[in-house]
């Protein structure tokens, strides 16, 4: 496989990477390495998304043609949460590369990338010059690429692998997996992947408002990103969100109703915890 890239112009792009991975979060001077706080990004992104859909699709938001409006609001939303959840895997993608400066060398090598000359680049420029060079709106891409970097059968192991101690919907969960919480996730985000690059794609695509579909997809979407940080921050013993409950931590599992409510806030950088009013 050969990755064809712009090399100069995706280098022009560097600087403006960096800065909106810095810009939803009010401290601009925090370490560009902070692998949380890409997370924090990807929760803020989803959640600014969840809260309008849901404010458009209650029974008291009364447009002229609703029906209209809702179908429009409808295949946006879908094309949004891909891409809160592309942003996501780009930035971790960049972070992992930062980590691991010898398999910048084996990407470039194993997907033959062109102008792929980063030498006198810097380690933070090489990632994400590289970061830049993937599909992250490609289910079989992401697996591959993600599998070679950790190396693990990712999408295999996002599904199957146990995290204790969890909190989730109000529940404490001594241990709990992605495939447990949302059985049916890799269809539904192989689908919603699908349903995305129409909506780009063809304008003649029709999509009927579906919530069987939408209710687990934008679940898969909202838990996928999370899992992922947990993951990675097992294998790289990196800070993760926690809640702090009667004097014990427990990994904080944002859900649907969470993004909804605005009785939490994230506390301060140094803590990494969850705060609740």
């Amino acid at each position: 496989m050969v990755k064809r890239l712009n090399y100069q112009k995706q280098l022009n792009k560097l600087s403006e990477l960096n800065s909106s991975r810095h810009s939803l979060l009010s401290d601009q001077n925090h370490n560009s390495q902070d692998f949380v706080r890409f997370l924090s990004n990807f929760i803020i992104n989803f959640g600014d998304l969840r809260e309008k859909s849901h404010l458009i699709l209650s029974p008291e938001f009364k447009p002229y043609n609703k029906k209209h409006f809702v179908h429009i609001e409808y295949k946006q939303y879908i094309s949004s949460i891909v891409t809160t959840l592309e942003t996501f895997f780009r930035d971790t993608c960049f972070f992992l590369l930062v980590q691991n400066e010898q398999m910048i060398g084996e990407l470039c090598e194993f997907y033959k990338l062109e102008n792929a000359d980063t030498h006198n680049l810097s380690i933070n420029d090489q990632a994400n010059y590289l970061s830049a060079c993937f599909n992250f709106q490609n289910f079989k891409e992401i697996d591959e690429l993600f599998s070679k970097i950790l190396g693990i059968n990712f999408w295999d192991n996002l599904g199957t692998s146990l995290f204790r101690n969890c909190s989730f919907e109000n529940i404490l969960l001594e241990k709990i997996s992605l495939n447990q919480l949302i059985p049916s996730w890799k269809n539904s985000l192989e689908e919603l992947l699908f349903i995305r690059n129409e909506i780009i794609h063809n304008a003649n695509f029709r999509l009927t408002v579906n919530s069987k579909f939408i209710t687990p997809a934008e679940l898969t979407v909202l838990l996928v990103p999370q899992f992922t940080t947990l993951l990675v921050a097992q294998k790289y013993s990196l800070k993760n969100f926690k809640l702090n409950y009667e004097g014990k931590q427990y990994n904080f599992l944002f859900s649907i109703k969470d993004l909804i409510h605005s009785n939490w806030q994230i506390a301060e950088e140094s803590t990494s915890s969850i705060s609740l009013d």
